[in-house]
């Protein structure tokens, strides 16, 4: 080989060995670059939802992969008999580590209703935020449209960063499970009723339990009740649907855990029938939106039925005022009583609203309902139905609500 032609095949070489430090250098900087791009669309992501209001269902739906913490699965997880959570002791011994909320030396005793107004009502972030949203649950029958129609029109949707509505992670009638996130937008504005007008009112419009109804008239669809004893001692339970025993046939029961199968994100052993499909009961058309069947199981995880409503109205209230304020990281929460805003009009129940939200007052526009005490005890019930719900009431949860003292 010639001397140029060792010159040339060196200087090819040479060219060849120069471009690799720069191929390096310019996928480095691509890779700086995506990076930085990413890291400035997960802060806008994160900023974003530190500035706007949260739909909690979404998280149900992005916790798919361990599934939302719910009581049942929790229970099964621990191997603990914690089915009989009547307090908040009991609260504080089956979830030792999932108490997202202390309440002081102040409250060491949560028993009554002036315990729950006194530690449990607030907000709970030290500084208001932009927005909020608030959520009004309760039983049926126990004055949530009443609340929702007050605040909605004291707080018209979004003019004071605010949105009233209904809902929470499932519809605001049914058990909310506990969902690990940051719901610090959310407020949650509880309604209960004193149990024994609720249980005759259940009685005459059983929403979503059509199988306690004695019947429907054929052309109506007027409700004729059960009789009381009938009513009140029935298991609160009915059929499995079609649809629920071919999940069972093809063996995909597990799958419901995800929430996206039964009704109300419910997994298949929290809740008869798992999906409605007009095998359990015979629903006219007019009523099937009210009343197509959904009821809730017992929590511990058996998928056995409560022995009757009282059962179920206990396990709300813990629920509803001891799990719902308690494990779930909240901007606010309030428990109310649809007899004391009859009684005394809804002017505390907005004045608390609008302090939660961060406003020195009620909006200008807004006027408080007045007392309308007339609409008290209306109703006529059977001296033996109020006996027989005042005897098998669960004492410990009513009294956190004020009733049966």
């Amino acid at each position: 080989m010639t001397r140029n032609e060792t010159l040339l095949r060196l200087q090819k070489n040479r060219h060849v060995i120069d471009v690799r430090p720069q191929l390096v250098q310019v996928i480095g900087s691509i890779c700086t670059v995506a990076l930085f791009v990413g890291n400035i669309c997960i802060y806008m992501r994160v900023q974003n939802n530190n500035s706007t209001t949260i739909d909690p269902r979404s998280y149900f739906n992005l916790h798919t992969d361990q599934g939302p913490l719910t009581l049942s699965q929790k229970l099964m997880e621990i191997k603990l008999d914690c089915s009989e959570i009547k307090s908040i002791y009991d609260l504080e011994k089956c979830y030792p580590n999932r108490l997202v909320r202390e309440l002081g030396d102040s409250c060491l005793l949560v028993e009554t209703w002036n315990d729950v107004q006194r530690c449990m009502t607030g907000r709970f972030t030290k500084e208001p935020l932009k927005h909020y949203q608030i959520h009004i649950l309760g039983e049926r029958n126990s004055g949530t449209k009443f609340v929702m129609r007050e605040l909605q029109r004291c707080f018209p949707r979004f003019q004071f960063g605010v949105k009233v509505h209904r809902d929470f992670v499932r519809a605001k009638h049914f058990f909310q499970p506990i969902v690990a996130g940051d719901f610090k937008t959310n407020i949650l504005i509880v309604v209960f009723r004193d149990p024994v007008e609720w249980v005759a009112a259940m009685r005459e419009k059983p929403y979503h339990s059509p199988n306690h109804i004695l019947k429907f008239e054929n052309q109506s669809g007027a409700i004729v009740p059960l009789p009381w004893k009938e009513f009140v001692t029935r298991a609160w339970t009915t059929k499995r649907s079609e649809f629920d025993k071919k999940l069972v046939l093809e063996d995909r029961v597990k799958e419901t855990m995800r929430g996206d199968i039964c009704r109300e994100r419910f997994a298949f052993h929290e809740v008869l029938p798992c999906r409605y499909d007009n095998t359990t009961s015979s629903i006219p058309d007019s009523r099937i939106r009210g009343f197509e069947p959904i009821y809730e199981m017992r929590r511990d995880g058996s998928g056995e039925p409560f022995d009757n409503i009282l059962e179920m109205r206990s396990d709300k209230i813990v629920n509803l005022l001891l799990e719902m304020s308690m494990m779930m990281d909240l901007g606010g929460y309030m428990a109310v009583r649809y007899e004391d805003l009859l009684r005394e009009g809804t002017k505390s129940l907005l004045t608390q609203v609008a302090t939660m939200v961060g406003m020195d007052n009620v909006p200008e526009h807004c006027s408080a309902s007045g007392p309308q005490a007339n609409r008290i005890g209306r109703r006529k019930i059977p001296i033996e139905l109020r006996q027989w719900v005042q005897t098998h009431s669960v004492t410990k949860t009513e009294r956190l609500l004020g009733y049966l003292d």
